[in-house]
């Protein structure tokens, strides 16, 4: 049985990787999202600054089991159309990998070393 100083590590490291993880994501696609100005973009720019947003508030334990439920859905809508579509399941492995570590994140919240404690 794991000690409560080695789960609150464990929570830390997943948190900074998973926050990390989407922060960087979403801004090196703002980066390079240009083109004009339509509102395909702007919903575009939308979405990738919920994810910056949301990416950065788990990295730093605020708002933890919020901020995963954005992140959640926008990562979880496109599995559930690719399996309705009929992908196969074991193509999908990395985004249900992505979609256990936010849930994961979201369950365990801000731990011990957040900054905001859900």
């Amino acid at each position: 049985m794991a000690t409560s100083n080695r789960s609150s590590w464990a929570l830390l490291i997943l948190r900074i990787a998973v926050g990390f993880l989407f922060t960087a994501s979403a801004l090196v696609q703002l980066r390079y999202a240009g083109g004009a100005i339509t509102m395909a973009h702007a919903m575009k720019w939308g979405l990738l600054l919920l994810q910056a947003v949301c990416g950065t508030l788990v990295m730093l334990g605020v708002w933890v089991s919020v901020a995963c439920v954005p992140l959640f859905c926008l990562h979880g809508w496109p599995v559930v159309l690719a399996l309705v579509r009929g992908v196969n399941p074991t193509a999908l492995r990395h985004e249900v990998l992505t979609l256990a570590s936010i849930l994961a994140c979201g369950i365990g919240g801000a731990g011990k070393w957040g900054l905001g404690r859900s």
